[in-house]
């Protein structure tokens, strides 16, 4: 049997959190990002996410890499 064939089909963005530590002007931004992928050989799509942060030390202007 080969390997399965798939191919992506859209990228997402959701359930975007922000919060902010006002006593150090620390800010904090968590969110799922994912592609959806169709795997040809069953017919079916699935969905492959992760969990992405990002944090700025200077109130916002500014921030760490994901």
């Amino acid at each position: 049997m080969g390997e399965a064939e798939e191919h992506e089909t859209g990228k997402l963005v959701f359930n975007p959190q922000i919060a902010t530590e006002l006593q150090n002007n620390n800010a904090y931004v968590v969110w799922h990002g994912g592609r959806i992928v169709h795997q040809v050989t069953g017919n079916y799509d699935a969905l492959i996410s992760d969990v992405l942060y990002m944090r700025s030390t200077d109130n916002g202007a500014g921030f760490d890499k994901t």
